[in-house]
This record gives structure tokens, C-alpha cells and sequence, in this order.
């Protein structure tokens, strides 16, 4: 599946291009001192969201992991990024210790 057929399943409008992700992800390997925007920010978060390998890392050990990816790697991990985009907020605030929690 090409990646244009993939823009046609979602709201292009809110998800970030290729090179948003090739970008972000470029800052994150780098180290760039420049903070990161918002939308950088929630490309960040949709990373988070789709490999549990960074789910809990800092920015910094993220650009690690990012930048030991083979080419196949990273590209795929750009696809899932978009498709996950944006990412999922929490809803409601967490149970307070003690508190009983229904599932």
C-alpha cells in the first residue's frame, strides 16, 4: 500500500507530512538545542503511543533508539506515527491512592 493510499483513509488536514515526522525525529536524534513546537511535540506523543520501546524514555534516550533504526525501521515507524496522529489524551484523571477503579 502506497503511503498516498494511506492519506485517503484519514483527515489529512491534522496529520503531519512525511517530513514533519523525518524532521522531528531528526531533532530528536540530534539533540537539536531548539525546543520543540507543539506539533513537533505531538508527533513526540503519537511515538510514545506506537512503539512502547519509548513510551517512558526522555527525548534524549528517544534520539538513541531513534537513531539505531535501520532505514526500514525508521520509515515504518514514520507510517505508523502518521497513522496514530493525532495522539490520544487522557480522558479523565487518574485514580488517587485508595481510590477503587471499575474496569
Amino acid at each position: 500500500m502506497a503511503s498516498s493510499d494511506l492519506d485517503s483513509t484519514k483527515d489529512c488536514d491534522d496529520m503531519p507530512s512525511e517530513m514533519q515526522v523525518v524532521d522531528t525525529f531528526t531533532k530528536l536524534i540530534f539533540s537539536s538545542d531548539s525546543s520543540l513546537s507543539s506539533a513537533e511535540l505531538a508527533i513526540v506523543q503519537s511515538l510514545r503511543q506506537v512503539d512502547h520501546n519509548v513510551a517512558l524514555d526522555s527525548l534524549e534516550e528517544m534520539g538513541v533508539y531513534l537513531r539505531a533504526l535501520g532505514v526500514k525501521e525508521m520509515i515504518q515507524l514514520v507510517t505508523l506515527v502518521r497513522q496514530h496522529y493525532p495522539p490520544a489524551v487522557q480522558t479523565g484523571s487518574p485514580a488517587l491512592p485508595g481510590q477503587s477503579v471499575r474496569f
